[in-house]
């Protein structure tokens, strides 16, 4: 492709001829060009200089293109340019001076920044806090209800908390995943942006914080719905016992993985992006972005978790109410019972707390609404996960006995 002699052209327009790659000084000759629309055709590679004799272009379209090969001086002779349209923000970081922020496309995600995954220092601290209080805590919850207090096992409470205590301890994985990769990529991270976020890590994040996040939601569900049947109906028949308890929870754990492994199948709804929106790895739908697979996420971040906190809600306002109700009018076992459900109330109203903006901004974004950039990345980053690391907390003030703590290690120590 030659245009020697076309200096009077202003502007060009390539759209869809199925170029794959511009060699250097690809434009000689186009001295007076202002417009360069290069967008959907099959570009794979640019290299240094191909552009260098556009000197008076002004706007130039790159966007629908696959580009892998590219260096940073790919805009070097572009002093002009004034509105770069692209589909990878990398190029928006090596753009021309010239280029306000305003006139770049695609506008950065809500994490990320040319140079680090997690822009924002007080998101990236707390992501290792939280990851690291989320892994441990819950991992030391779960060794004490087995190894100390394991006859809370053998009720159904008992066990419905032992398997959210699993669910959080899964979202500490995921923390600390994207925390390992935003220390990796610091300081070069818009150049490792696609590998990252296409990576089958990436993907892995995504799973575990989708099935987390899904299986913890459900769990409360089942923990208010057990407590509620225990205190509105003490002498029912259906109520949970530790056989049911486990089927429950297996049956919580099979939707989890399901409804996270769904978008990783080679469907073209998804197109293998659903993960991949940001550098974080979620699918959560709280952006004006309606990026491939959104309305799955609507379905399930958004519609199917408000249903399950307004199960929630509702059951903690017959627990209050039948506490409030009954006074000291109660049988031993239901006096357990209660003191079960203000234990557990704290915790389950903890992520309601933390749920309920969240569905809420949802079914703002359904409407229309724009929530801020910077809302959707401490909704994400902090307030969707700081459960993981609260619930921990929460169950060890109101249920761990440092008395049979000691106990056992006594018996243990006696035994060897």
């Amino acid at each position: 492709m030659t245009f020697v002699g076309l200096v009077k052209i202003e502007a060009l327009d390539l759209y869809g001829l199925g170029l794959q790659s511009l060699k250097s000084n690809q434009f000689y000759g186009l001295d007076s060009l202002e417009r360069l629309n290069i967008s959907h055709n099959s570009l794979i590679s640019i290299q240094d200089q191909a552009l260098s004799d556009l000197t008076r272009c002004q706007i130039l379209d790159m966007r629908g293109n696959n580009i892998q090969s590219f260096g940073g001086n790919v805009f070097n002779g572009l002093s002009n340019l004034s509105y770069l349209y692209s589909d990878r923000y990398t190029f928006c970081c090596i753009r021309p001076a010239s280029v306000p922020d305003s006139q770049c496309l695609p506008d950065p995600d809500e994490f990320s920044s040319c140079s680090d995954l997690m822009k924002n220092g007080t998101l990236r601290i707390s992501m290792w806090i939280l990851g690291i209080v989320a892994l441990m805590g819950n991992l030391l919850v779960l060794l004490y209800r087995i190894l100390v207090d394991d006859k809370d096992l053998a009720k159904s409470n008992g066990v419905l908390v032992a398997n959210l205590g699993f669910a959080d301890f899964i979202m500490g994985i995921y923390m600390l995943m994207i925390a390992t990769a935003d220390v990796i990529y610091r300081g070069r991270y818009s150049w490792n942006d696609e590998s990252w976020r296409n990576s089958m890590s990436c993907q892995i994040a995504g799973f575990l914080a989708t099935f987390s996040t899904e299986a913890s939601v459900m769990f409360l569900c089942l923990i208010t719905i057990d407590r509620v049947i225990a205190i509105k109906f003490p002498f029912s028949v259906f109520r949970l016992k530790r056989k049911s308890a486990w089927l429950a929870s297996e049956a919580v754990w099979i939707l989890s993985i399901v409804m996270a492994a769904v978008p990783l199948f080679p469907l073209d709804y998804f197109s293998g992006k659903f993960y991949s929106r940001t550098g974080v790895c979620l699918g959560l739908p709280l952006t004006k972005n309606r990026a491939p697979g959104w309305e799955y996420g609507m379905a399930v971040f958004i519609l199917w978790n408000c249903v399950c906190f307004i199960v929630v809600a509702v059951g903690q306002g017959v627990i209050y109410h039948t506490v409030k109700r009954s006074g000291q009018k109660v049988r031993r076992e239901q006096k357990v019972d209660m003191s079960v459900a203000r234990k557990l109330s704290f915790i389950v109203m903890s992520d309601f707390l933390c749920w309920f903006p969240i569905c809420v901004m949802g079914l703002m974004t359904l409407r229309g609404h724009i929530i801020p950039g910077d809302v959707y990345a401490w909704v994400a980053v902090f307030i969707l996960p700081v459960n993981s690391a609260l619930n921990p907390i929460i169950y060890s003030t109101s249920s761990i006995r440092p008395s049979l703590f000691v106990k056992k290690v006594r018996q243990r120590c006696t035994v060897l």
